[in-house]
């Protein structure tokens, strides 16, 4: 692949994965600002390593190892800087990032779940809940399409929840069951 090409598709991925990492940081760096201060740093020791990243490697655990190093690197000249800072060990940090990490994969999991209870919805409804809820349409204009109130629309839409509510049960019972 020519250089142009890998470096727009390292930018690519680069902004695809900019909200999870910036999430990432947030776990480490509770401040807002200093996170998004560390965010740039990261960005920027990523875009100079750039040409060693290998496209068929995953993309996210090549970056957050930066940012953790970004983070190590702040909390340090944080704790000089202010003596009243306490800085954590890069044990804690690793704990930190570990709980982030297994929170991101039970989230994906249960997102993956919820999608295939909503896959097994007859059609209408799935139809009903895309308008509502993907398109942000009101109540009453759903219900003024659909040419019902818009108590028996709420009434629908919660047996529907409902429906789908018991379908997650379901699925992650017989998750934890094998």
């Amino acid at each position: 692949m020519s250089t142009s090409r890998a470096n727009d598709e390292f930018v690519r991925r680069f902004v695809r994965s900019q909200q999870d990492l910036y999430a990432y940081i947030l776990t480490l760096v509770p401040n807002i600002a200093d996170a998004q201060d560390i965010l740039q740093e990261t960005a920027i020791a990523l875009w100079a390593k750039a040409d060693e990243y290998r496209l068929e490697a995953p993309f996210m655990p090549w970056a957050t190892r930066f940012a953790w190093f970004q983070v190590r690197k702040f909390r340090m000249y944080q704790a000089r800087r202010h003596r009243h800072v306490i800085a954590l060990s890069d044990e804690a940090l690793s704990v930190l990032a570990a709980d982030r990490a297994r929170f991101e994969s039970e989230t994906a999991d249960r997102d993956q779940i919820l999608q295939q209870c909503v896959d097994k919805l007859a059609d209408d409804d799935r139809s009903l809940l895309g308008q509502r809820y993907d398109q942000k349409i009101s109540i009453r204009e759903v219900a003024r399409r659909h040419g019902v109130e818009p108590a028996q629309l709420y009434k629908r839409l919660g047996r529907i929840r409902r429906s789908l509510l018991d379908c997650i049960h379901q699925a992650t019972s017989e998750e934890r069951s094998k």
